[in-house]
């Protein structure tokens, strides 16, 4: 990694071998390839994407399409839309930031964001940066960065869907994009829903005594969900372009808890709405950005009876968030680039839990402020990337109502300020591979739950502090095409440590406190991949290997040492009335992990295997079928949620131009 000392030496160098600018070459110019990579926004991070529209599987969710990216662990709390949330390189859940474009998305003051919410084919990419992100993201969180992106469907089209599956699970679905010649519209609605009332393994909650183990049926596991996106894009003169996106969320259900201690009469909803404006303009040397968006967000629990919780709960949890941003990017020479960032937000949070004592009202005001320098070019044919960026971000948050004890509240405020870095380098030898390496640090700041509690189970704490982390990276991406073969393929070794971990401690049989307790370190190696072997074969992989320790010396819970991937398609082609004919499978192999920080309960590791094929009409209209856990394999996700089994699905598509 480059010193800043030595920075200077380094651009005179890339000074000096700087291509000459196309406009001098006239005619002769020829503009150098791009450095290979597997994500849009920059060839130094650790970043990969995937397509919902692409996929070919039926009742492809969004965990599942996530699980095709290395380094991507998806925590899922049972079958179809239950709760799930997305860890990265062995962080928590909740150190993971959600994008929605450029704006944060989801407000991360609830917890992690819940994957379930969003349908798939709803988003023409899903981008997961793991490590330090891009400094055009803003954003300094510890695990990474899951960036939504809007579909558009290209020519003027409509898709409709129709899904049925196992234990009454259901999808309707439609996807339209209009256009004209200054004006994109592209809309996807959709409603969903399973009864989830599978089969599973039922020890009576005494794991270690067979003699009472037995078959029983999964209840209050129902959901029902609903979605919506619209995004507009109108061009503004010849360099300006107008974007604005609205995405509303909502999921209910039944809350089953572990299959040791089924809860029948607890119920969970959640509601979100969500939008942002942005106005880009691009001049002959930059382009600059001004966003603003914000949204509100409803969650309910009810566990009336102390099923799942420590206390009786009647939550009816209001999150409401604002956000503006100015950013931009500038062609210093032709081979520098500043870009920079300044970001305001608000956020609100308003409690109540009408089983238990009243709380006041939380409101947070964070500002921010990135820049980033970026060297790059080509010298004695080998392409240069060098990136150094610094954020700082500065938090303010206040709650009134804290008990003081002796009847005595009063309103408590937190200030925390903390800088977050970045420097990284990609060299490219040859097109098509790249040698890559990043350092970063990251900070996640106490939610509202954690900082004040919620006046029953969780108590107070507001000395509470940011987690603070360090992490590296370094590896290579193969990116190109040789005859009929082409593909991408990246290698990445990855060591993430993060100190004054936030972890909840109990203080009596029925409250807990959240405290700074020690760190915890993650490191190992991942592999991603997909090739395209001429019209007819393709497949897609991924494996990663994790070794997590915490400050006791024990390994980390719920991360598994390994999970791998892949997927295979065979495409017949046009033949007669049929365009394609996909057959596909699927193999995912979770390896054993630990279900408590002390590590007695070790979980064995599984591999799920999978198959399907789609037939694709002349005419516009697709069929699949579908089968997951072929074998049956079951057992059980994180927190002892069991899954459901075999399971068989079937879906109807029809497309039409517009």
């Amino acid at each position: 990694m480059t010193s800043p000392a030595r920075l200077p030496l380094l651009l005179a160098a890339l000074a000096a071998a700087a291509p000459v600018r196309a406009q001098e070459l006239g005619a002769r110019a020829r503009v150098a390839p791009p450095l290979p990579a597997t994500n849009p926004l920059d060839p130094t991070a650790a970043g990969s994407s995937a397509s919902g529209q692409d996929a070919d599987a039926a009742e492809r969710s969004m965990p599942e399409l996530l699980l095709q990216l290395p380094g991507v662990d998806v925590r899922q709390s049972g079958a179809s839309g239950a709760r799930a949330y997305l860890a990265l390189r062995g962080a928590a859940a909740n150190q993971t930031a959600v994008m929605l474009e450029d704006l944060p998305f989801g407000g991360g003051e609830g917890g992690a964001f819940d994957l379930a919410l969003l349908a798939a084919p709803a988003f023409g990419a899903v981008e997961v940066y793991r490590g330090g992100a891009p400094a055009w993201l803003d954003s300094g969180a510890i695990g990474g960065v899951l960036r939504l992106r809007a579909a558009a469907l290209g020519a003027p089209a409509a898709r409709f869907r129709l899904g049925l599956g196992s234990f009454g699970a259901w999808q309707l679905g439609a996807e339209s994009h209009v256009s004209s010649e200054r004006l994109r519209v592209t809309t996807s609605v959709g409603v969903d829903g399973a009864r989830n009332d599978f089969p599973f393994a039922d020890d009576a909650g005494t794991s270690l005594d067979g003699e009472d183990d037995g078959e029983s049926r999964r209840v209050n596991a129902h959901t029902l969900g609903a979605f919506g996106l619209a995004h507009v894009v109108a061009d503004v003169g010849d360099a300006g372009e107008l974007s604005a996106v609205i995405l509303g969320t909502q999921r209910q259900g039944g809350d089953p808890g572990p299959a040791q201690n089924t809860a029948e009469a607890t119920r969970r909803q959640d509601v979100r709405l969500s939008g942002n404006a942005a106005y880009l303009h691009r001049f002959e040397r930059g382009r600059l950005q001004v966003a603003a968006g914000g949204g509100v967000h409803q969650q309910r629990v009810s566990d009336p009876e102390r099923e799942i919780g420590l206390d009786f709960n009647e939550n009816e949890d209001r999150f409401a968030d604002a956000m503006v941003r100015v950013a931009g990017s500038a062609t210093l020479h032709p081979w520098l680039e500043a870009t920079g960032v300044a970001s305001t937000r608000w956020a609100g949070f308003r409690p109540d839990n009408s089983l238990g004592a009243e709380i006041d009202d939380s409101r947070r005001v964070a500002s921010a402020l990135t820049g980033e320098l970026r060297a790059h070019g080509h010298a004695l044919g080998v392409g240069l990337d060098f990136r150094v960026s610094a954020r700082v971000e500065h938090q303010r948050t206040e709650a009134g109502g804290i008990d003081r004890g002796f009847g005595r509240q009063e309103i408590v405020k937190t200030s925390h300020r903390r800088p977050t870095i970045r420097a990284a380098a990609a060299v490219a030898p040859l097109p098509w591979l790249s040698l890559v390496g990043s350092v970063a640090t990251g900070t996640r700041f106490p939610t509202f739950l954690e900082l004040f509690g919620d006046a029953g189970a969780v108590l107070p704490n507001i000395q509470l502090g940011p987690e603070r982390s360090r992490s590296v990276d370094a590896g290579f991406v193969m990116r190109g095409r040789k005859g009929p073969v082409r593909g991408t393929f990246e290698v990445r070794y990855f060591d993430l440590r993060i100190d004054e971990v936030v972890r909840p401690r109990l203080t009596s049989q029925f409250t807990v406190i959240f405290q700074n307790a020690g760190d915890a370190r993650s490191r190992g190696v991942e592999l991603g991949g997909r090739a395209r072997f001429g019209p007819h074969v393709a497949l897609a992989g991924t494996l990663t290997r994790l070794r997590t320790q915490s400050e006791t010396g024990n390994a980390l819970p719920w991360r598994p040492e390994l999970q791998a991937q892949a997927q295979p398609e065979l495409h017949l082609g046009p033949r007669g009335p049929l365009s394609d004919a996909v057959f596909f499978a699927s193999v995912f192999h979770r390896g054993d992990y630990f279900n408590d920080p002390a590590n007695l309960v070790r979980i064995p590791g599984r591999t799920w295997l999978g198959m399907g094929v789609r037939v694709d009409l002349r005419l516009g209209l697709s069929a699949l079928f579908t089968v997951r856990d072929l074998l049956d394999q079951r057992g059980q996700d994180f927190l002892g949620f069991p899954l459901p089994g075999r399971r068989y699905a079937a879906e109807l598509r029809y497309s039409m131009e517009l």
